[in-house]
């Protein structure tokens, strides 16, 4: 199973480095965006194969998990991670300006942000989770060889407080921005 998952993330980084040489160096913006959309595809293919693992009556393991986190995550931020990674391509080939400080100066714009943000995150944590169950449930309940998921469950909601907090922290605590302009 760790061999599928080392093969997705070499395929996965492979269709995001393809995208933007296609985007940049071949200028075909329209087939760029149909290979980064296959990253998704990627991230689908590596929860088959742990679904697939599990209803072939083998034990799940820690590596078994990853599938459904990296799916889960990647899902919400994706589009942003893509999204900032083409803007800073474009400013270090020097088809674009330099990338602007990307939290908002304005506190009320800096607490949408900082909302989306929270809302993201959750809806990582609530997708993973539902993921982990359907895993879980695909390998026919709760028993020994789906005990990595349930477990997992511990290290989703370590991340969700980490997460949440961090998020919490800064609509309730905002930093004054205004002073720290560049």
């Amino acid at each position: 199973m760790i061999y599928l998952i080392v093969g997705c993330e070499l395929v996965f980084w492979g269709l995001v480095l393809a995208g933007f040489v296609v985007r940049y160096g071949c200028k075909k913006r329209k087939l760029s965006s149909w290979i980064l959309s296959l990253v998704f595809f990627v991230d689908s293919l590596l929860l088959f194969f742990t679904i697939w693992d599990i209803k072939q009556g083998n034990q799940a393991t820690f590596s078994s998990t990853i599938g459904p986190f990296y799916l889960g995550f990647s899902f919400m931020w994706g589009h942003r991670m893509i999204t900032w990674c083409d803007r800073y391509l474009l400013y270090k080939l020097g088809q674009g300006k330099a990338p602007k400080y990307y939290l908002p100066v304005e506190r009320k714009q800096r607490k949408r942000y900082e909302w989306q943000n929270f809302l993201l995150d959750s809806g990582s944590i609530l997708l993973t989770g539902i993921l982990l169950l359907f895993c879980v449930y695909v390998g026919g309940g709760i028993h020994k060889r789906t005990l990595p998921f349930i477990e997992s469950f511990q290290t989703l909601g370590f991340i969700a407080v980490l997460l949440l907090g961090i998020d919490l922290s800064y609509i309730v605590f905002p930093s004054d921005l205004a002073k720290k302009k560049r």
